[in-house]
């Protein structure tokens, strides 16, 4: 089993961070949902602000895949984090994107699975009430989840 730190060095190497900017910057739609995944699965769980705060201007991107995929990447990287959780995804569940708060609920469940965890749950509930038919069925999916 190879450590995510010694991983992530190897993958980020691999993936070429000129390139990724490129497609961040330039790309299409999917090309800036597979850059953003790359950044997500390369540097999952080290908690990297660095790569948090190159990810969060996507969750404001004009396509709503691309969106979706920028908290999955931030809740990747802050997998374990609870700083991390409460400080970039928590807010989202907030968002005006259905996109972005159905992502959130999704991603807020799948990481609190088994835990227990009292808040994720109580805004997991909440959510369950959106007015959005999306936003609700992954607040349900995400209590599963938790």
């Amino acid at each position: 089993v190879q450590h995510s730190a010694d991983r992530t060095h190897t993958t980020a190497q691999l993936l070429g961070a000129e390139g990724l900017n490129r497609y961040l910057k330039d790309g299409e739609a999917f090309e800036r949902e597979a850059a953003l995944m790359s950044l997500g699965t390369a540097f999952v769980s080290t908690g990297n602000l660095a790569v948090v705060k190159k990810i969060l201007p996507y969750v404001n991107d004009s396509d709503d895949d691309v969106k979706r995929t920028a908290v999955i990447a931030i809740g990747l990287i802050g997998y374990d984090d609870e700083d991390i959780i409460k400080l970039c995804l928590v807010p989202f569940a907030e968002n005006h994107n259905q996109h972005v708060r159905a992502a959130v609920a999704l991603i807020l469940g799948f990481f609190s699975c088994g835990k227990g965890n009292q808040a994720v749950c109580s805004l997991l509930e909440a959510m369950m009430y959106d007015t959005e038919d999306l936003v609700r069925q992954s607040a349900c999916m995400g209590v599963g989840f938790a």
